[in-house]
């Protein structure tokens, strides 16, 4: 009887697929400065998107309220930028993304005017906010995008008072002369009527007595303004104006810049006041409504920005590492 033969076992061939080579993955900075060497890498992503998307190079400035060298807009923010000055391509308008609480007025000014020396133009792009100083910065923009919940801010100046030991806004001391002024017209207007009612005598025998007990009245509120800080003052509320002023010439007629301007020194009660972007528009600032692609980059970088602390200046650089 013949035998069978024996199955011989096919052998199983390895069916695992061969290890894939580490991508390099990717990290992301800012050409000037950022703090902890990189990115958040969302954040990263979402501004090389909008990048992309606008095409056009995007820039940032980004600080927040923590204490360090860069932490509001000051000297040493400008020296950054005009150290590197010479990467920005002459006459190629930028877009630059804001997110500070401000700080002075000069060093904003000196950026935004570099800033158009060397691009002729750039656009302010703010998902969060850009105030005080920051705000005075884009207003030198051509078109300013605000975020659905973005803010700017007064163009009041803040300063140290020493005897108070906080900062305080120098419209503080400005507005308190023309809170007593208003005070004291008040107070002659209601002693008059008063008087002319109880003694039924004419307006010009109760007039001199009126005034006299109105300026005793007020003189000793009147004799605690300082003449010379409030001086100090108004000259620096004037200055801040006056940079706002040139900044808006450079988009738009004097007459209209003018009021823009004064506007946004003297028209807010405190200086943490919201300005929003239906508000910012009708009083006549450039902003510009985008398409839905940049909203929903600006409203991601926005919730970034609440979850991390990022103080960065210039170019997104994208950064290739090794696993």
């Amino acid at each position: 009887m013949a035998t069978k033969p024996k199955k011989v076992r096919k052998s199983k061939k390895n069916t695992k697929a061969s290890p894939k080579k580490n991508k390099p993955a990717k990290d992301y900075s800012a050409s000037l400065y950022c703090s902890g060497g990189n990115l958040p890498k969302k954040l990263g992503k979402e501004l090389l998107k909008l990048e992309s998307v606008l095409k056009t190079p995007v820039w940032i400035l980004m600080q927040n309220s923590v204490r360090g060298p860069y932490f509001s807009l000051n000297s040493k923010v400008w020296n950054l930028f005009v150290s590197d000055e010479k990467k920005l391509e002459k006459n190629k308008p930028i877009a630059i993304v804001i997110n500070s609480p401000g700080g002075d007025a000069k060093s904003a000014y000196k950026i935004a005017r570099m800033l158009h020396q060397r691009c002729g133009s750039f656009n302010a792009y703010i998902p969060k906010y850009a105030k005080s100083a920051a705000t005075l910065l884009s207003l030198g923009a051509k078109e300013i995008y605000m975020g659905e919940h973005a803010e700017l801010g007064p163009l009041d100046v803040q300063m140290y008072d020493p005897d108070r030991e906080r900062i305080c806004s120098a419209l503080d001391t400005v507005h308190s002369l023309a809170s007593l002024r208003a005070f004291a017209l008040e107070s002659l207007d209601g002693t008059m009527e008063l008087m002319l009612r109880r003694t039924r005598k004419k307006v010009d025998s109760v007039i001199s007595p009126t005034m006299h007990f109105v300026a005793e009245m007020v003189a000793p509120l009147f004799n605690k303004i300082d003449v010379i800080e409030f001086t100090k003052m108004s000259r620096i509320l004037k200055v801040a104006e006056d940079y706002a002023k040139r900044l808006l010439y450079f988009h738009n007629v004097s007459e209209k810049a003018d009021k823009m301007a004064s506007h946004l020194v003297e028209h807010y009660p405190e200086h943490g006041f919201f300005i929003g972007r239906e508000e910012a528009a009708g009083m006549g600032l450039p902003i510009i409504k985008s398409r839905q692609e940049v909203d929903d980059i600006m409203d991601n970088i926005y919730h970034l920005l609440d979850s991390n602390t990022v103080v960065a200046f210039g170019q997104i650089k994208e950064l290739q590492i090794s696993k």
